[in-house]
């Protein structure tokens, strides 16, 4: 099976985006600007395919990183969707037993 991204790399490849930022988007995060920066770099050896162009003074998506980016966003709001309804089903359950 394929190496796949992680949430949390996908997570902040989105904030990156948000933020066009490392630093910003790692603060948002809440981790450091080198964790966020390794977990980017490792999402472009997953995928085999640079997302971010860098330079000195501001951050700039590839292509196919914008791509990915709309993927991501969609990957995450199921996954954010799948938590609420079972979380929903739980207070359900849980309050119809009293």
């Amino acid at each position: 099976m394929a190496n796949l991204p992680s949430f949390r790399q996908l997570e902040h490849l989105v904030m990156l985006a948000d933020h066009s930022h490392f630093g910003r988007a790692a603060k948002a995060c809440h981790v450091t600007q080198s964790t966020l920066s390794a977990s980017i770099k490792e999402l472009e050896n997953v995928l085999q395919a640079p997302l971010v162009d860098r330079t000195k003074r501001r951050v700039v998506l590839t292509p196919l990183g914008l791509e990915i980016v709309e993927r991501a966003r969609r990957i995450l709001r199921i996954c954010q969707e799948i938590i609420e309804s079972t979380f929903d089903r739980i207070v359900y359950r849980f309050t119809t037993l009293f």
